[in-house]
């Protein structure tokens, strides 16, 4: 039987017994021991992704979770604590700022989301959306910078939150603008 034969017998997962007290962790109904997985260091997307999918977590535990700069770098952990309907404006409101083009017109689309950050979300979407970016008033030369700063001006009135915005040009390239 070789690695490449799909029918070769696939490895079982592994029994409930063998999983990490973290994963235990994420699982739990209890909030103390939520909120102490969310700013676990050791905690990885996948768990935090289980994390979020408790839909009656507390603030306490998505503030824990939005500290967690490990876990913070991805995109999906991101973009789910978005969406997610306990995080307050204060935490979710700054991170729009670091989602990709089609990621805030998902976060956009989902019926969770804060009113005011789809209200602010959507008519840039729709500029930018299956539009030649030079074509648009203001983006004549379209880089990452001009870019930036062109959503920050049309983002910033409706949230006084948003500290800065980052526009993606690959997963480990980007430009980071703040109003200056």
């Amino acid at each position: 039987m070789s690695l490449d034969d799909p029918t070769a017998a696939r490895t079982p997962p592994p029994p409930e017994s063998l999983a990490t007290p973290l994963q235990d962790a994420v699982r739990s109904a209890s909030p103390e021991v939520l909120a102490d997985a969310a700013s676990d260091p050791a905690l990885t997307e996948d768990l935090a992704l289980v994390l979020l999918k408790h839909v009656d977590v507390s603030t306490h535990v998505v503030d824990r979770l939005s500290r967690n700069r490990g876990v913070m770098k991805s995109r999906k952990v991101r973009l789910a604590l978005i969406e997610h309907p306990r995080t307050p404006r204060h935490i979710s409101i700054p991170m729009v700022a670091h989602l990709f083009t089609f990621d805030l017109m998902q976060v956009a689309l989902t019926p969770v989301v804060p009113a005011d950050i789809k209200l602010a979300a959507d008519p840039i979407i729709k500029q930018l959306d299956h539009y030649y970016l030079n074509k648009i008033d203001g983006l004549e030369n379209p880089t990452s910078e001009n870019l930036a700063r062109w959503i920050w001006k049309r983002l910033k009135p409706s949230l006084p939150l948003l500290s800065s915005v980052f526009v993606y040009e690959t997963c480990t390239s980007a430009c980071e603008y703040s109003g200056q």
